[in-house]
């Protein structure tokens, strides 16, 4: 929302989602690169702030998850058991771990009410895009 509102857009030539960020290309402060991932991990969860600025995330259990890689959007559900070094797993509608694509990855928390937006490119485009 405002300057807050994050938009991936999937560029082809480089197999990667560059992050927009209140309409801005994201940069890294250190190197001045837009920010880009491989693999997006959309996790639906309950976020509620606790002392009036920091958020506490509920990352134990399971969720809704939508996974963005390649140029298209996995719709799933992300699981983690209680045990500290539980791993965070993402599984598809048929219950197969999702292997993410090669390169960074990137999570994104999201509340369980808030939209996310899965928008394809254009016709000659395989790119799909994720508005948060």
């Amino acid at each position: 929302f405002g300057p807050y509102a994050v938009r991936w857009e999937y560029d082809e030539a480089s197999a990667k989602y560059r992050r927009i960020r209140g309409e801005r290309p994201e940069t890294d402060k250190n190197t001045g690169d837009q920010i880009t991932a491989a693999t997006i991990a959309v996790m639906r969860t309950k976020v509620t702030q606790a002392y009036g600025e920091y958020n506490d995330v509920t990352v134990q259990g399971s969720g809704e998850a939508i996974i963005f890689l390649f140029g298209r959007a996995v719709h799933g559900v992300w699981e983690k058991d209680e045990a500290l070094d539980a791993p965070l797993i993402f599984k598809d509608a048929a219950g197969n771990i999702i292997p993410f694509a090669p390169g960074p990855v990137w999570i994104e928390i999201v509340q369980t009410d808030t939209p996310v937006t899965i928008s394809q490119k254009s016709e000659t485009s395989n790119g799909t895009d994720a508005n948060l």
